[in-house]
């Protein structure tokens, strides 16, 4: 379950209404087949994700934080193979 509120561009800073039924909650969770939660990060605690699925055992968004990591450092180290070979 990957877990993000979207909007447009042009309201990117605004902070949209907080709708009580929009946070994933450990009972909202239970209809799934033993679902993993992913999250980009950051998030904000209780309002998209409740403290018992952030850091609950179906949570997978802090190793998914870490694979970002090395998938960014991969991608940094093609463009800067790429400029030293010019």
């Amino acid at each position: 379950i990957y877990v993000k509120n979207w909007s447009s561009f042009d309201d990117y800073a605004a902070m949209p209404e907080v709708k009580e039924n929009w946070m994933l909650t450990n009972e909202k969770l239970k209809n799934t087949n033993n679902g993993k939660v992913m999250h980009c990060l950051p998030v904000r605690r209780n309002v998209e994700l409740s403290d018992e699925i952030m850091d609950g055992e179906n949570s997978i968004i802090y190793q998914q934080a870490k694979n970002r990591i090395f998938s960014v450092q991969a991608v940094f180290s093609e463009i800067l193979d790429e400029l030293n070979s010019k």
